[in-house]
């Protein structure tokens, strides 16, 4: 008997490591073309030369390319979530801007299908709370991009209460309701399992099935419970369905809105450097699309690049090119990342040359994990945000950094023509930038740039500007300003 029950065990492990495996290679295999795909709708988002209209094309790809992003990291997050390794990553953040980005997303989708969306954040939302953005950003946009595909006519909903639990945490209720088909109550459980869909939702082909399981799970993992009421309209209007609320409530710490917190990536333009030479990085990659991808990212930005497409190419690379710092990626035929860089460490000439993995394989265990760090300076995972990639590489050669964002920042907002509204209308904004409220925002500038013959024109036009992008923590410190 003990006999078998160590044969069972011995077979669940050997099968949850070729899970493992498998998810793994799958999404190296998925990452790499999808890196050449957003690398350029990265560079082309820079492009001043474009017309908007190529402009909206370019973001539109862009969103697409995160959407199947999302989907994979869908799958390998189950794998992550089963096998016990998934762990929240926690920091400070803005949560109504958290909330707009979110509904600004989709509300894309629901007006193509033709939906209301509605957002109704409570009234005292806490503007700064300590948790995993990248988490509830995930289970948020997975509850509502089911509310949005799985109905047809009428509404989605998103409604987010905060209650005060003492001086330092705040109990968040978050519910999403839809006027879809509605889920009947003996498939309410089953929908929860991976791969699952229930009722006229099979109709519906697009995602992996993965949301609601991952949602879940993460939910738990924050000390919340994720449920579901259904039916919630007993006689819905001609051509809508019962419906379907998901809600979950969870306890976050709240911060004072005063904590520094950086959410913009502005684009990189330059750097400087003590050196009197351009910096040269040398990129390592058998796949060509990807050496372009890095290649126009890097040299636009004023450094010297090269090339090798495989680990043996790379030692006569360096005593041809003499890099500053390497880029290499991991998965490579005949003689991998791993090998190449242990080699060039067993080299007194270029040993010191630092070395980045630039991968689409994530290391599924702490041992490789712990190698990784032993053998690279650093590492950045495909596909990357440039400007990430850009501070990796500014700190391994000791370089500053230059952003366009400062520049025009500047400018616009030293502009000594700029007059301001009186100071009982400078506190409203602040107090509507401050909790989020975007739409009576605007509503608000709008009834100001029409007064006093147009004379607040330049300062509402700054603030329209800024919440076009939703880039709130940019409002606050504009308006501050005039405080």
């Amino acid at each position: 008997q003990k006999l078998k029950l160590f044969k069972a065990r011995l077979l669940a492990e050997n099968a949850n490591k070729a899970k493992s495996e498998f998810l793994s290679n799958m999404s190296h295999e998925l990452r790499t073309p999808l890196n050449a795909i957003l690398g350029y709708t990265q560079i082309f988002a820079a492009d001043e030369s474009f017309t908007p209209k190529q402009q909206s094309g370019i973001k539109t790809i862009h969103q697409s390319g995160e959407h199947l992003l999302m989907l994979i990291n869908d799958i390998l997050d189950l794998s992550k979530i089963e096998a016990g390794k998934m762990e929240l990553v926690t920091n400070d953040f803005r949560l109504p801007e958290c909330l707009n980005n979110i509904v600004n997303i989709m509300q894309l989708r629901a007006k193509a299908k033709g939906l209301k969306l509605t957002y109704e954040p409570g009234s005292f939302l806490p503007a700064v709370i300590h948790g995993d953005e990248l988490r509830l950003r995930q289970i948020l946009l997975n509850l509502l991009s089911n509310a949005v595909k799985f109905t047809d006519q009428g509404h989605c909903t998103l409604r987010i209460h905060a209650e005060t639990v003492d001086n330092e945490k705040s109990l968040l209720t978050i519910l999403v309701e839809d006027s879809g088909p509605g889920i009947c109550a003996d498939m309410q459980e089953t929908i929860f399992a991976p791969f699952e869909q229930a009722g006229d939702r099979l109709n519906h082909s697009e995602g992996t099935g993965l949301g609601l399981a991952i949602s879940r799970k993460l939910v738990r993992l924050m000390g919340g419970e994720l449920e579901l009421l259904s039916p919630i309209d007993k006689n819905p209007e001609t051509g809508q369905g019962p419906g379907c609320c998901f809600s979950f409530a969870i306890k976050v710490p709240v911060l004072g809105s005063d904590v520094a917190i950086m959410k913009n990536t502005p684009t990189v333009t330059g750097y400087s450097t003590s050196a009197s030479n351009p910096q040269k990085i040398l990129i390592v990659d058998d796949e060509l699309s990807n050496r372009i991808v890095l290649r126009d990212t890097l040299e636009s930005v004023g450094f010297l690049t090269s090339e090798a497409v495989d680990g043996y190419e790379v030692l006569r690379a360096c005593e041809r090119f003499h890099p500053d710092i390497i880029l290499m990626d991991l998965c490579m035929p005949e003689m991998d990342g791993f090998q190449t860089t242990e080699q060039l460490k067993q080299n007194s000439d270029y040993k010191n040359i630092p070395v980045i993995a630039v991968t689409a394989l994530l290391p599924s265990d702490e041992k490789q994990q712990e190698k990784n760090r032993d053998l690279f300076n650093d590492s950045i995972v495909k596909p990357f945000v440039t400007t990430t990639l850009m501070n990796i590489i500014a700190k391994q050669l000791s370089i500053t950094l230059i952003y366009a964002d400062n520049c025009h920042q500047e400018q616009d907002d030293s502009q000594e023509s700029i007059i301001c509204p009186p100071p009982k209308d400078i506190e409203e904004l602040f107090t509507l930038a401050y909790y989020g409220e975007i739409s009576a925002l605007l509503n608000k500038t709008s009834i100001l740039s029409l007064e006093e013959s147009g004379k607040y024109k330049q300062f509402t036009t700054r603030i329209e500007e800024l919440a076009e992008d939703f880039q709130l923590s940019k409002i606050e410190q504009f308006i501050d300003k005039y405080r």
